[in-house]
């Protein structure tokens, strides 16, 4: 049987891992958590869930490092990505076996639903991106922000049916975008920054 596990980098989330974690286990075979320096109780939640649990020290910049680790202590065949701010919809929920099992795949982008405060990003409501990869195929590229990379660059396919909620706030909205620019050196006027902070102040 191919199995599957769901990598997860947090960092703080003890609230909402709390609530997601017991209907995320029940979807994969393996459950492997990388906690960027959670000081708020994270670990406690989330250890009964996890088969692998692994606490590394803060960093100022994004998860593509700790995405690393979580996919070198993994077992399983495949791998889903999520964030601690994702979920999973009914319809992905009700296919990942049958996206697995696919022998001409190696990889998928998946369709991604990005909402503020529960209403559609102004920005980005919707994106793809490769949250979905063969274990043996995948690797992440220590840049700020990046989708993962798939080694069988011919076998990655697209879904187009909604596969994940991003449910943020205002708050944490503003809060990534300023760590954002100020991680990759970015001018006070780059775009996606300023846009998201002209918009509203919540």
């Amino acid at each position: 049987m191919t199995t599957l596990a769901l990598n997860m980098v947090v960092a703080h989330e003890a609230r909402r891992l709390r609530h997601t974690l017991p209907l995320l286990r029940t979807l994969v075979d393996e459950l492997v958590i990388v906690d960027s320096g959670s000081v708020d109780g994270t670990e406690l939640v989330s250890q009964p869930y996890a088969d692998t649990y692994v606490w590394v020290r803060s960093s100022p910049r994004f998860c593509e490092g700790q995405r690393n680790i979580a996919r070198k202590v993994t077992t399983s065949d495949w791998i889903l990505i999520l964030d601690a701010d994702e979920l999973p919809t009914e319809w992905l929920r009700n296919n990942l076996r049958k996206l697995i099992d696919d022998p001409e795949a190696s990889a998928y982008y998946l369709r991604r639903e990005n909402l503020l405060d529960g209403q559609p990003h102004p920005v980005a409501h919707y994106e793809n991106h490769m949250r979905l990869c063969r274990r043996e195929d995948l690797f992440h590229e220590e840049n700020v922000h990046t989708d993962p990379s798939c080694l069988s660059k011919e076998r990655i396919k697209q879904v187009d049916e909604l596969c994940i909620y991003h449910h943020k706030t205002w708050e944490e909205q503003h809060y990534d975008d300023e760590r954002y620019r100020t991680s990759t050196q970015l001018p006070v006027d780059y775009k996606w920054w300023q846009l998201t902070k002209n918009l509203a102040v919540r």
